[in-house]
């Protein structure tokens, strides 16, 4: 395929960091699905906004087509767990393993010297917890292209134009 054919200004993709903050505050667009003439205006800048957060670029990590009927904090909870998941566990037991050490460090190695405390639950069951929670939604640094940033949803032009480059820039 000549590549000089590959329109490379409609290729977009966003970070992770990106769809992912906000708990995927992306997804939860209240004028997705506005047709009503009065709301039309509403609608448009509403996607002008989102097809903005996109770049312009020259690879992806992955393509996610997203289903427009599932619930927004389900996408988010599955784009966190494909982007993240090694990395909360990891930063949960990191967690633990430095309260265990601090614990060790602060009792000079009496494991009996903090019976009873009841201090300790509260600690070593949040901290963790936390520790993975936001690990888990952070972003990273890949670039996905997602159809609902990546190609304009109200400017049919530019919409079909995307669309239409698509398969040009997965056969890259």
């Amino acid at each position: 395929m000549d590549q000089a054919l590959i329109d490379d200004d409609l290729f977009r993709t966003v970070s992770s960091r990106r769809v992912l903050s906000g708990f995927g505050a992306v997804f939860r667009d209240p004028h997705e699905y506005d047709s009503g003439y009065e709301r039309v205006g509403a609608a448009d800048g509403a996607a002008d906004a989102l097809y903005a957060l996109s770049d312009k670029s020259a690879r992806a990590d992955a393509f996610i087509s997203h289903s427009w009927s599932d619930h927004p904090t389900l996408k988010w909870l599955a784009l966190s767990y494909y982007a993240n998941m090694n990395r909360a566990v990891a930063a949960s037991l990191v967690t633990c393993l430095a309260l265990l050490a601090v614990l060790l460090v602060h009792s000079r190695g009496d494991v009996l010297a903090y019976g009873g405390a009841w201090w300790l639950l509260p600690i070593f069951l949040s901290a963790p917890l936390v520790a993975f929670v936001l690990a888990l939604g952070g972003g990273g640094r890949r670039r996905w292209w997602l159809d609902k940033l990546c190609v304009h949803q109200r400017d049919a032009s530019l919409r079909a134009a995307g669309i239409r480059e698509l398969p040009n820039h997965l056969a890259r």
